[in-house]
């Protein structure tokens, strides 16, 4: 069964709406502790996922140059590092219990600001004097840290105590929290449900996936934000329900983050598979499918009795190149992509070379590594100069040549010919140019008749 982002955020809102439900019917539900370590290891774990994820989204940012992914990265940044930036700085300060509770909380809002502004705004595009996002968002990441820190320290005096203590209840204190308080947990709540109906919205039209963790994630920490004002305990020493639902988020964000991984290389998969075939179309059509077509024409001719003369020897030869096109592709098709430049080389000399009559020469450095696309041209510039070589040139030897100065070399002893009067295609002269321009690099030929043939190309 397929599941929409609108069903999973559904099934979020219930079990949200049921934990947060049984901490206000029923206190003996709150499954509140008193547990130092415990809040420890959360925040850690949260601060380290946070942290994963505005990498990954970034990674995504580079990609995209959206805006709003951008903003999805600040937010996470600013929980990322205010777990651990504001757990520091309290043993410092006098009214440690002030600045515990009023600081991050004024963090996560402006983290959920973020998310609600990345769910909810149209697309926009990064500007364009945005060269360095990343070193962008963490100055911004760290300034807003700092600003906050030093305005909540500068009112450590002013402002209320946030939560205080009015009783047990088996063992469990009863807190109680200050209406400013109580009213920046229920925003924080307000903020999350908008973010996650923009999320929810951006999924469903996008099949995205990141999209949907983030909005079944923002409504996990909605509820989890209702529950912290039912009973205030969010930054103490005490993990209740509304913890699990908070811990709840970053699960769903690192699912969702596998994800986004996942997806990414899938597309790179298929990205790589249509280039692949195109190249593979454009080959065909430059090569066997103009040859066939000649053939074809010059057919019909023949068919006809209004060929000119010589045109058997010529369809004869269109048929030749047409072959040895595609034999040519089917060796680039069955090359291993792991296979080194100098055995592959040397397998395509040898191969051609035996079909045409030479003996060939292949002297490649072992040590010199290039790129798989720059291999596969290289194989078919060597495998059309022996073919020339032995058809058209009567060689009887060649040698093919590759060393650190990386310059293919392909000299043969055969017949020559007068480069600046052959005619325009002759030869597959231009399907060797063009294919060592593909590859960035330039070719160039020598050959005068009775002193062989030399072709280069300087990658």
């Amino acid at each position: 069964m397929s599941w929409r982002t609108r069903d999973l955020v559904a099934v979020a809102a219930v079990l949200g709406a049921l934990l947060t439900l049984a901490v206000a019917l029923d206190p003996s539900v709150r499954l509140s502790i008193e547990a130092a370590e415990l809040r420890t290891a959360m925040e850690t774990a949260q601060a380290l996922v946070a942290a994963t994820g505005a990498y990954l989204v970034y990674g995504r940012v580079k990609r995209s140059r959206s805006l709003n992914d951008l903003a999805i990265v600040f937010g996470l940044g600013l929980l990322a590092v205010s777990n651990l930036f504001f757990a520091a700085i309290p043993s410092k300060l006098d009214s440690a219990l002030v600045f515990q509770v009023w600081a991050p909380l004024v963090n996560r809002l402006l983290a959920g600001l973020a998310f609600a502004a990345a769910a909810l705004l149209p697309d926009h595009r990064l500007p364009r004097w945005l060269q360095r996002p990343g070193v962008a968002v963490v100055v911004a990441t760290d300034l807003v840290l700092t600003a906050i820190a030093l305005v909540v320290a500068a009112l450590v005096n002013v402002l209320p105590a946030g939560v205080s203590v009015v009783g047990h209840n088996a063992g469990t204190p009863e807190l109680h929290g200050h209406p400013l308080l109580i009213a920046g947990l229920v925003a924080k709540a307000a903020i999350s449900l908008a973010a996650a109906f923009g999320f929810a919205r951006r999924a469903d039209g996008r099949n995205d996936p990141l999209m949907s963790a983030l909005a079944v994630g923002m409504v996990l920490t909605a509820f989890s934000y209702v529950c912290f004002a039912i009973y205030p305990s969010i930054d103490t020493e005490i993990v209740q329900g509304g913890d699990a639902l908070r811990l709840g988020f970053y699960l769903v964000l690192l699912f969702g983050a596998e994800r986004e991984i996942d997806r990414y290389w899938t597309r790179l998969a298929d990205v790589a598979i249509y280039d692949e075939r195109r190249r593979l179309a454009r080959d065909l059509h430059d090569g066997v499918a103009q040859e066939l077509a000649y053939v074809v024409t010059q057919a019909r001719l023949l068919e006809r009795g209004t060929a000119p003369p010589g045109t058997n020897e010529r369809v004869s030869a269109a048929a030749e190149r047409a072959l040895d096109e595609s034999r040519r592709a089917i060796i680039a098709l069955t090359l291993h992509d792991d296979e080194p430049l100098h055995l592959a080389l040397a397998r395509a000399a040898e191969d051609v070379a035996g079909r045409v009559g030479v003996e060939v020469r292949v002297d490649v450095s072992p040590d010199l590594e290039v790129p798989p696309q720059v291999r596969e041209g290289l194989v078919r510039i060597v495998q059309e100069a022996v073919s020339n070589a032995g058809r058209h040139g009567q060689a009887r030897f060649v040698d093919v040549t590759l060393g650190p100065d990386r310059v293919l070399r392909i000299q043969d002893d055969g017949g020559g010919f007068d480069v600046a009067a052959t005619p325009d295609g002759r030869f597959g002269l231009v399907a060797m140019r063009e294919r060592a321009e593909r590859l960035g690099g330039t070719f160039a030929i020598d050959s005068h008749p009775g002193a062989g043939t030399k072709v280069e190309v300087v990658l």
